[in-house]
């Protein structure tokens, strides 16, 4: 004899906002809050470290790099921690979340704004970083699909965070 277990209702998304609407919203507003300073202070920031950058002799690109590293320098620390501690599930969550918040949101709102302003996107400056652009993103594809991930993985993608480094300076 078997007993008969009650199916659960399906939770759909309408159901979900009608049930959390309020903290939706709430949540929402708070992001746009806490977001609206950052953005108006890193475009003051990027200014500021061109300007600086150009008196030192140093590439305008390097700007850039700098505010990207302030940007992840948070979420670096903590994957360096993670990895530290053996904690590998959490250091490939850390990266996956890095990638798709940059690949899936950052790149893709840039290029609307882009074309709602009737601005030129650059991705590449020169095609040496467009070359590294498209290495690293079949890079990341190979790694992304490979049963393990292993060390060479990692080496391969530090060896071309290095080249791009090089070509920054030349």
């Amino acid at each position: 004899m078997t007993s008969a277990i009650p199916a659960q209702p399906r939770r759909t998304a309408g159901f979900s906002l009608h049930e959390h609407g309020t903290e939706v919203i709430v949540r929402s507003l708070v992001l746009l809050i806490t977001a609206i300073p950052i953005v108006l202070l890193s475009h003051h920031m990027a200014v500021l470290l061109e300007d600086g950058l150009g008196r030192l002799g140093a590439p305008v690109v390097l700007s850039g790099v700098l505010i990207a590293v302030i940007v992840l320098l948070p979420e670096t620390i903590t994957t360096i921690r993670a990895a530290w501690m053996g904690e590998g599930q959490r250091v490939t969550n850390l990266a996956h979340g890095a990638l798709v918040s940059c690949v899936g949101l950052t790149l893709p709102v840039v290029l609307a704004i882009g074309l709602l302003t009737g601005q030129t996107v650059v991705l590449a400056e020169r095609p040496v970083n467009l070359l590294l652009l498209a290495v690293s993103l079949l890079l990341s594809l190979t790694t992304f699909s490979a049963q393990r991930v292993t060390a060479l993985h990692g080496a391969a993608h530090l060896f071309v965070f290095v080249l791009y480094a090089i070509s920054l300076f030349s």
